[in-house]
């Protein structure tokens, strides 16, 4: 309810719309106020609504550099930028968990990490097939975009999954397995 005809306190424009006291009260901090009543600011509606629902997203052009490895973001607006890092993201997050699942199959620790290895390659072409699908840049825009960061693919804790399986950690001779059996 307006304290002056047409003019709003703090309080009258939480009830009003709805919103935490104190979000307005930041909200309006660089909004002038048409006026006071009681030593209290007050606004016209029409000067505090637009403050009051913008949020507090930031704006584009205020939004925080990619993370290293994710450079190729920058410039997508921010649902593509956001959908492309949570797609990649579960790319890199895949090696250990296909790993992990080979190993509790009964499957030797070669065979997990070959598994391992090549889902790297898998799992990213996939993520380009589905982007493609929904028509995600930068996979709708280029036939091959610049997006693997190696670096940022997960470790997998071979010691561990070696232990657990009983087996000897040997990665060298799991790779020169690998390299035989991917052989073409």
């Amino acid at each position: 309810m307006p304290m002056q005809p047409g003019l709003w306190s703090v309080n009258g424009l939480a009830t009003e719309l709805e919103i935490d006291r104190r979000t307005v009260a930041r909200r309006l901090r660089d909004v002038p106020p048409a006026g006071k009543r009681g030593g209290h600011p007050v606004w016209r509606m029409a000067d505090a609504l637009p403050a009051l629902t913008r949020g507090d997203r930031p704006k584009v052009d205020d939004a925080p550099p990619p993370p290293p490895g994710f450079g190729w973001l920058a410039g997508l607006p921010p649902q593509d930028a956001m959908a492309g890092m949570l797609l990649m993201l579960l790319v890199y997050r895949l090696p250990p968990a296909v790993a992990s699942v080979t190993v509790a199959a009964g499957a030797p620790c070669r065979v997990a990490f070959a598994a391992a290895e090549v889902f790297k390659a898998v799992a990213a072409q996939l993520v380009g097939e589905v982007a493609r699908e929904v028509r995600l840049p930068p996979w709708s825009t280029e036939d091959d975009p610049p997006v693997i960061a190696p670096d940022l693919f997960m470790e997998v804790n071979w010691p561990a999954l070696a232990e657990g399986a009983g087996e000897p950690l040997d990665p060298d001779a799991w790779a020169a397995w690998m390299a035989e059996r991917f052989a073409a």
